[in-house]
């Protein structure tokens, strides 16, 4: 990202980053809150339960995304007009966040895969660290997700601004 400054995607990361640990220290402030007479066990199996579609459809949804990028790429190449850098590093940028997003979206599913019910074994503490540990996966996706739509945004007004009739000049 040769002349785009850092502070010029700081406005956009500090958004996700802000959803991400405001989410997750919200959340189960609610949570403990509404259902504070619900056994843990059961708030977890709910969390499960959601996060499963969640992290299916964010890992989905970032992986469509790098594929984008590609024919966005493509598009660029193969038309008459000429992109500055500010859309290729914008590329670059969204192509980071989507690999960054999808391997949370896959660590998120690893730690779904981990069984859930009454062990003896497993101590009480353990599951009060699995939904802390999941509810902050999921919040750190929304923050990349919600970074990656800006980007993504910026990226396509770019482009429309170049190739549609009496846009930007070359």
């Amino acid at each position: 990202m040769r002349n785009q400054s850092f502070s010029s995607r700081t406005p956009v990361l500090a958004v996700g980053v802000g959803i991400a640990i405001v989410g997750s220290l919200t959340q189960p402030w609610l949570v403990s809150i509404i259902y504070s007479d619900t056994a843990v066990l059961d708030i977890l199996q709910g969390l499960y339960d959601s996060s499963l579609y969640f992290g299916s459809s964010m890992a989905t949804a970032t992986a469509t995304l790098l594929g984008l990028m590609l024919t966005l790429l493509s598009l660029a190449n193969s038309s008459s007009v000429n992109f500055d850098e500010r859309l290729y590093d914008r590329v670059k940028l969204i192509s980071l966040l989507a690999v960054v997003g999808f391997l949370t979206s896959l660590s998120q599913l690893a730690v779904l895969s981990l069984p859930l019910g009454e062990f003896s074994s497993v101590p009480e503490y353990w599951f009060k660290v699995l939904y802390y540990l999941i509810n902050t996966i999921n919040f750190v996706i929304i923050g990349i997700v919600t970074s990656l739509t800006l980007f993504l945004t910026d990226a396509i007004f770019k482009a429309i601004n170049k190739l549609h009739p009496g846009g930007e000049s070359s």
